[in-house]
């Protein structure tokens, strides 16, 4: 379908629903006739959400969690409704699919927001419990969180709620990626991270006098009493810029980003930007001493192979930083080296089994086979959402570099890491696959 034909279409989708002019229908004979009152239940022209990832096959429509489609006909007396999604049209399985409501949505939101805002005003500690999900947990319906294990949550509180998806199972109120929604109790396990971002706030009171004889260890307690490798390498750091150490002791990006654009080996600069608004939560532009370990352990867990994780940040390898040295003893971890085929001879091997140029497709008939040989084997809400992720162009196939894409976002989620395409590289181990890579 070309863009004049999607046009005419979407149009007269649009005008059949009841929201455009009855000129503009052309009726062909074949379809409802939507201009008779709609049977009890139906309805015509709804705005709903995806609660699932959905790779659509021929004549239907993929889409992600959360993404919002125009149903033309909402019949539940039909498996699939016809729907339009950023230009496409196609069928959508209803049972991936809810009604939504901007405005119960923003209840929940809201009522947190004004909850932390008046607790702020009276002022009230609030206390927020770190935690982090011991296992996944797919949502049953609205108002859940769909959870990977090892998904960091914050806890407002310790209420717990009951889901009218899930009968007789406790929940909390939390929030994991910037959504709030319904987090289930038992699978919650308290985190021991530090905060993200302390605050350079009150000096620390002085030690009581009775401690005075053990001023020459610092009064520290044993686990500080000597820095770690990413604590010593923060305060070479700020010694080497000391000049550009504000009052607050803290130092700018102007002083850092030339520090972070020295990484070897290197750091894609999408990734860098992202370490940065991590720990800068305080969109200050400025980085204290503690932002600034978590910065380094960060550089050094994507240095690694891995995913940045706020959890291990300072059990990761001291980074790789040119001009500044790693504390004597250290050593900076290189990324793994694969032990099998390269992600690109992988790449190359799996169009050559199916006897393809450098310039075709697979399918994704041609590819499901070979996704579902993961081993170790790979969740298949997580394959669909590496495919969406892949299939940018929502086409049903991919190029060679979307399915090199692929096979690395695979090894990630098999190395218990959160796929991300933004530490990709030639270096990053390919899946292990049955027949391909194993």
């Amino acid at each position: 379908m070309n863009s004049e034909e999607r046009k005419a279409e979407l149009a007269r989708l649009h005008a059949a629903s009841g929201f455009g002019g009855d000129d503009e229908v052309e009726d062909d004979g074949d379809d409802l006739d939507l201009s008779k009152p709609a049977p009890e239940g139906v309805k015509k022209g709804v705005k709903m959400e995806a609660i699932a990832d959905y790779v659509g096959g021929e004549g239907e429509l993929s889409f992600k969690k959360g993404e919002k489609i125009f149903i033309v006909l909402k019949d539940p007396r039909q498996p699939k409704w016809q729907g339009v999604l950023a230009g496409e049209i196609g069928l959508v399985p209803k049972d991936l699919v809810q009604e939504f409501d901007v405005e119960e949505r923003k209840k929940d939101e809201d009522a947190l927001k004004s909850k932390a805002e008046a607790a702020k005003a009276a002022g009230v500690k609030v206390s927020i419990t770190r935690c982090i999900a011991k296992e996944a947990y797919e949502a049953k319906g609205a108002g859940e969180l769909t959870l990977t294990q090892g998904a960091a949550v914050m806890l407002p509180n310790l209420d717990e709620f009951e889901s009218p998806h899930s009968p007789g199972v406790s929940f909390y109120r939390g929030v994991c990626a910037g959504q709030v929604g319904l987090v289930r109790c038992d699978i919650m396990e308290e985190s021991e991270a530090r905060a993200s971002a302390p605050a350079p706030a009150a000096e620390p009171e002085p030690e009581p006098e009775e401690d005075d004889d053990d001023d020459d260890d610092d009064g520290d307690d044993a686990d500080s009493s000597e820095p770690g490798v990413l604590e010593q390498m923060a305060d070479k750091l700020f010694e080497l810029l000391k000049s550009s150490v504000d009052g607050d002791g803290c130092l700018g990006g102007k002083a850092l980003q030339p520090v972070m654009s020295k990484c070897d080996p290197a750091v894609p600069g999408a990734m860098l930007g992202k370490i940065w608004n991590v720990c800068d939560s305080d969109k200050a532009g400025k980085l204290n001493k503690a932002q600034v370990v978590k910065m380094l352990g960060f550089i050094g867990q994507v240095q690694s192979g891995a995913t940045p994780n706020p959890n291990d940040y300072l059990s990761a390898p001291p980074p790789k930083i040119t001009g500044l040295p790693i504390p004597e003893g250290a050593t900076a971890t290189a990324a793994p080296t694969p032990a099998g085929p390269t992600l690109s001879e992988a790449t190359t091997k799996l169009f050559t089994m199916f006897k393809k140029g450098d310039d075709d497709e697979l399918s994704g008939g041609e590819l499901q086979p070979v996704m579902s040989k993961s081993d170790p084997p790979i969740e298949k809400a997580m394959l669909g959402k590496i495919w969406a992720v892949c299939d940018e162009r929502k086409a049903g196939s991919l190029t060679k570099p979307q399915v090199m894409k692929m096979l690395g976002l695979m090894g990630q989620a098999q190395s218990g890491a959160l796929p991300n395409p933004a530490i990709l590289s030639d270096s990053s181990p390919p899946a292990g696959i049955v027949g391909l890579t194993k």
